[in-house]
């Protein structure tokens, strides 16, 4: 049993109940407001039932009207028929105009952008991690090669600065069984073949 009624101590309400299925979808044709539940009442043919809406709504003279009507049937019509059949019915151009159409878009294009800020954060703070850790064993290579050896030339730097983190880190390690320079040399020889 459905309700028709709706009531509080000091007020009262009543109201009709529609059950869509059950109604002829030319009824709901005639009504500015009712035309976007058209498309999902009766049990007619949705995908012609929708193109007949489309010629209902082409009639409507205002634009503004159009668009907001327009709007509504594209979601409500979601919810019985598929996107590309709604796409290839509906003109898409009528329903951009909709400040509805626009909220929703507005709407995905500031999701988009916060999502995109988030996702640049955290690219941002992973690549600066890695970045410092980087930077952090090639100092520590660094002062290992510099308190082993003492003063090295320029070539010797310019190849520790192009290892990888992995590379650094078997060099830390090398550094500690190494007695000389030859040996050094020696690990770069190894490390290129």
């Amino acid at each position: 049993m459905y309700k028709n009624c709706y009531e509080t101590r000091r007020t009262r309400h009543e109201f009709d109940v529609l059950r869509l299925w059950e109604v002829e979808p030319k009824e709901l044709l005639k009504k500015v407001g009712t035309i976007p539940l058209a498309v999902l009442a009766g049990r007619e043919n949705k995908e012609a039932l929708l193109a007949t809406v489309a010629q209902r709504i082409d009639e409507l003279t205002s634009g503004r009207e159009r668009a907001e009507i327009t709007a509504a049937t594209y979601v409500l019509s979601g919810l019985a028929l598929s996107d590309n059949i709604i796409r290839k019915i509906l003109r898409s151009e009528a329903m951009r105009e909709s400040v509805t159409f626009q909220a929703i878009l507005e709407e995905g294009e500031q999701q988009g952008l916060q999502r995109g800020r988030q996702e640049g954060r955290q690219e941002g703070r992973q690549e600066g991690r890695q970045e410092g850790e980087l930077q952090g064993k090639r100092q520590t290579v660094s002062r290992l090669l510099t308190h082993k050896f003492g003063v090295l030339e320029a070539n010797t730097w310019a190849f520790v600065e192009q290892l990888s983190a992995a590379q650094l880190e078997d060099l830390a390690e090398a550094i500690l069984d190494m007695t000389s320079l030859a040996d050094l040399e020696q690990w770069f020889v190894d490390m290129i073949s």
